[in-house]
């Protein structure tokens, strides 16, 4: 098996259904989080995304993230603001 077909056939699964048990979890402790503003430490949009829980982008402050993934509250890329520790 190559590295990409273990990585669609093993890895793929494995991540989304620990993310599907993170999206119950919070769920469960926080029933309101589609309407809370959030603040994630060291998260990435990447995780929100794809998390299955419909949080509207603009309720996420994402800090020591990548650079080139930075948002500001205005939604616009890079709004000049280095959210990076």
């Amino acid at each position: 098996m190559t590295d990409l077909g273990l990585w669609h056939k093993v890895i793929l699964p494995v991540t989304a259904h620990f993310r599907a048990g993170r999206g119950r979890f919070l769920l469960e402790h926080f029933p309101d989080i589609r309407r809370m503003r959030i603040c994630d430490l060291g998260g990435s949009r990447h995780f929100w995304d794809n998390l299955g829980i419909d949080v509207p982008r603009k309720n996420i402050t994402i800090f020591n993230i990548s650079e080139g993934e930075t948002q500001g509250v205005s939604g616009k890329k890079d709004d000049g603001i280095d959210f990076r520790l």
